[in-house]
């Protein structure tokens, strides 16, 4: 696989999805697009007249995940040794990682285990 999308989001599988893009990539000389997403729609907020506004803490909130998740995998990724870039995409993250991902081998994702607990109580 030449071409691996490993999507970067600080949660738990975070380190799984990177240790499998990079056995991936290294086992097939391959290249990782590490996307970083700001869900930003997410927070737009719709009066009944049909405004809509974003309120500004959370879009502050949402910029300086990002930047750590940006930054935290800049650090991680230059220690490694394998071909990478960086990607940063404003929007619903299913939609960015689909349409990155049209042209690629592989998009590493994995089941977000930080609301399974309370979903279940």
């Amino acid at each position: 696989m030449k071409s691996v999308i490993l999507y970067v989001h600080d949660d738990n599988g975070m380190e799984s999805r990177m240790q499998a893009a990079l056995d991936i990539a290294r086992a097939d000389n391959g290249h990782i697009e590490c996307v970083t997403c700001k869900p930003l729609t997410a927070l737009m907020l719709t009066d009944p007249f049909g405004a809509t506004f974003m309120v500004p803490e959370a879009i502050q909130a949402v910029d300086e995940a990002a930047e750590r998740a940006s930054n935290l995998i800049e650090k991680r990724m230059a220690r490694e040794d394998v071909s990478w870039s960086l990607v940063e995409g404003d929007g619903d993250p299913a939609e960015i990682l689909a349409n990155r991902g049209r042209l690629a081998d592989l998009i590493i994702l994995s089941f977000n285990h930080d609301n399974d607990a309370d979903a279940a109580m």
